[in-house]
């Protein structure tokens, strides 16, 4: 790895930067330091080649992230990438794991109907104004409960069913969150004024 090697061969105040910024590199290609210390090593000993591992593959670092994580603990956004890039026993395990499960879950609006909205849950999408969830509703919303086209509303439904690719995860039994109305404040009751 070049960068290893101008890391190895720099003026010793430079190294830790250098080592740094070409460890950075690895772990972008890579997804993990594993290896790491073996390319440094070479590249310090007269920059030897060592062979680098390919970088893994997407199944492979849905695979790794399900062994590391409990699957309660997944994220939306992480629910895509299993059900975009897992085998099919990776996204058999997280999908048995969350099926008809109440999820509470915070997205941006992006059309509605009195019966559905679309919304886009994962920052990506977020960010792309594109909707990966169909949260359905048993009955019809009232028009004064709709959010708008764009806001942010706090929702909770239970999933349903997916299509890898396009994503779109359906999402049944929706309940749109309102956050709880203070109460008012106890009225002050005043002493009348004493006569004069």
């Amino acid at each position: 790895m070049v960068t290893a090697r101008a890391a190895a061969v720099a003026p010793a105040g430079s190294q830790p930067q250098l080592e740094k910024y070409a460890r950075s590199q690895y772990i972008k290609f890579h997804s993990a330091d594993d290896g790491w210390a073996d390319v440094l090593a070479a590249a310090k000993a007269n920059g030897a080649q060592v062979p680098i591992k390919p970088a893994p593959t997407p199944a492979e670092q849905v695979h790794a992230m399900l062994a590391s994580k409990k699957l309660e603990d997944l994220s939306f956004a992480e629910w895509q990438f299993v059900f975009t890039n897992g085998a099919q026993e990776d996204q058999d395990t997280v999908w048995n794991a969350i099926k008809g499960k109440g999820v509470k879950m915070n997205g941006t609006v992006i059309s509605t109907t009195p019966n559905e909205f679309l919304i886009a849950g994962s920052s990506d999408d977020i960010d792309a104004k594109k909707a990966d969830i169909t949260l359905q509703f048993a009955d019809k919303v009232g028009v004064k409960l709709i959010p708008k086209d764009g806001a942010s509303f706090d929702f909770r439904g239970e999933p349903a069913s997916y299509t890898p690719s396009p994503f779109m995860m359906i999402m049944a039994k929706g309940v749109i969150l309102t956050k709880t109305v203070p109460k008012p404040a106890a009225p002050v009751h005043h002493k009348p004024a004493a006569a004069q």
